[in-house]
């Protein structure tokens, strides 16, 4: 009965270690198949390199050179799209700075002007001989389509009757007329106003625009304006009430040479002169005919020494 037992426990161990061998084997053999499906995954060099498509490459750009060779780029200049720059205009002087009408010119000097005091303060400024000047040209401006040399804003530099000795400036505003309206510059223009090269002692030589300036014992003592050309100061009166710069029947005669508005001498004839100058004097601004300066009443303004442009031509 043992002996029999025993015989089983062998049987059974027997058993055992076969089942335990057939384990391993299998095991060992998946290992196997687990490499040999890995070795044949894996590409060869060879067939990577036919797979990849063929890329040509692009040459290394070279490195620059301690002193590189410059070229010269020629310069391209475009006519249709000019560069704006932030400098001032500056225009070369040609014949005047602005054109504008003889009646508006003279509308300008007397309209607002003509009967004030002496000094009165007018856009600012006070209207002594030069502040006249001042004011009244800074007033001036043509923006029609049909003016010549459109302009506006013209400012003068002059602060008093020396500085146009000195040689004064003027600012102004430049247009250009093109189909019906002006164009304006997007900056204002610099300008110089010089002495005219004319006989300053000849009246006849004075043109609208001119700029009378006196002095004596070398000395600057006033300016004015010319006016115009008129035959006596019956004709100015006439004229003023006529271009309705004065209200028709406001002028009183006191005499054959003088009228007066609102209590102020307004026009002053000293002699048979055609020639006429407008200006502010200690009676207030008036038109006179004492151009040259030599009447004893006007001897305090000095005698005519200089004529200046003002920049501006009539048309």
């Amino acid at each position: 009965m043992q002996t029999q037992k025993r015989k089983q426990s062998k049987i059974a161990v027997s058993l055992a270690m076969a089942a335990l061998i057939a384990v391993t084997s299998a095991a060992n053999l998946s290992t196997v198949y687990v490499a040999a499906a890995e070795t044949t995954s894996t590409p060869s060099p060879s067939a990577v390199a036919s797979s990849v498509p063929s890329v040509t490459k692009t040459p290394a750009t070279p490195k620059p050179t301690a002193n590189p060779v410059q070229t010269k780029t020629p310069v391209v200049i475009r006519t249709s799209s000019p560069v704006a720059t932030s400098s001032p205009v500056v225009k070369k002087r040609t014949d005047a700075y602005g054109t504008i009408g003889l009646e508006k010119y003279r509308k300008t000097l007397t309209k607002g002007f003509l009967g004030k005091r002496y000094g009165a303060v007018i856009d600012g400024i006070s209207c002594d001989c030069s502040g006249y000047v001042k004011a009244a040209l800074g007033r001036m401006k043509s923006t029609s389509a049909t003016a010549k040399m459109p302009f506006k804003d013209y400012k003068i530099k002059a602060l008093c009757a020396a500085d146009w000795v000195k040689g004064t400036k003027v600012d102004y505003l430049s247009g250009t007329p093109s189909q019906k309206k002006v164009v304006w510059d997007s900056k204002s223009s610099k300008g110089k106003l010089g002495k005219t090269n004319r006989n300053h002692t000849n009246v006849k030589t004075l043109k609208a625009g001119d700029v009378m300036v006196y002095g004596q014992k070398r000395q600057v003592t006033h300016i004015a304006l010319f006016y115009g050309k008129f035959q006596s100061a019956k004709q100015v009166k006439n004229y003023l009430e006529k271009k309705g710069y004065i209200k028709k029947g406001t002028l009183k005669k006191v005499n054959s040479n003088k009228y007066t508005y609102k209590g102020r001498t307004v026009i002053r004839s000293y002699s048979k002169s055609k020639y006429w100058r407008i200006h502010s004097t200690y009676s207030g601004i008036l038109i006179d005919n004492d151009i040259p300066g030599v009447s004893r009443y006007t001897a305090d303004f000095g005698r005519w020494k200089w004529t200046f442009e003002s920049g501006l031509k009539t048309e």
